[in-house]
């Protein structure tokens, strides 16, 4: 089986990506040539790294790195890790791997043993998921605000929208290559310019990734074990009688 580790850092430094007995791929998004210059005042107070707002006309022609930079893994710092994930399914469709992991670069906090959970994956996996189970409404509540409905309707305009999403903290999860065959490529590429082009996308799509890609296959499904919340089985079961009743 063929594996492989998309790290998504800013900033890192990410030595620990070195610890995978697996292949493994950093992009890295903060790029100091774009960032020293576009990052800087009078724009400094209008948005914070998290929630960084397109202030340029141009914003996606002027965050992208040159030819040269790609070479060096740098990729366009919008759309947080999603716009990373999704874009390196979209750039290596043809030749996926059996199983992808996808985690940003400060995973300890929300699964302190993710190097040892990810390395003993030995088999692929249609969806799993690091971290600790949570709820979410269709505006991102209770923890944020983000347009979870908007999105899944934009994604799946036939299907009724949920009005509870179960998600695993912290963006941090894999999905096997007959779960991206199973979704096609143009459902990434969707989810791409959706990252791309709504400032909010990206902590919606952390609420998204269970209920779009493990409703796909139920057998081979699994949730880290490492960092559960207290009501992570009452989670997990609502899910699935969730699933069961054709909710989603």
């Amino acid at each position: 089986m063929r594996k492989v580790v998309i790290v998504n850092n800013y900033k890192g430094p990410v030595p620990w990506s070195n610890n995978f007995n697996c292949e493994c791929i950093v992009y890295n998004k903060y790029n100091p040539r774009i960032e020293e210059t576009y990052w800087k005042t009078p724009h400094e107070n209008i948005y914070d790294y998290y929630k960084r707002l397109f202030t340029y006309p141009n914003f996606l022609e002027i965050m992208k790195p040159l030819p040269e930079e790609e070479d060096s893994n740098f990729v366009t710092n919008v759309g947080h890790e999603t716009s990373t994930f999704f874009g390196y399914i979209v750039k290596h469709y043809d030749n996926i791997a059996d199983m992808n992991i996808f985690l940003h670069n400060t995973p300890f906090h929300h699964c302190k043993d993710i190097i040892q959970q990810v390395n003993n994956i030995s088999e692929p996996i249609d969806f799993i998921e690091f971290g600790t189970v949570m709820t979410s409404d269709i505006n991102g509540g209770p923890t944020d605000t983000c347009p979870v409905g908007d999105i899944f309707h934009q994604l799946f305009p036939d299907k009724p929208i949920p009005e509870t999403y179960y998600f695993a903290s912290g963006s941090l999860f894999g999905i096997s290559k007959q779960t991206v065959y199973k979704m096609g490529k143009s459902f990434f590429e969707q989810c791409v310019k959706i990252s791309e082009t709504m400032p909010l996308a990206p902590w919606a799509f952390e609420r998204l990734f269970r209920t779009i890609l493990r409703r796909l296959n139920y057998e081979k499904t699994y949730i880290s074990n490492n960092s559960i919340s207290s009501n992570s089985l009452f989670c997990f079961w609502m899910d699935i009688r969730s699933y069961l009743e054709r909710k989603y």
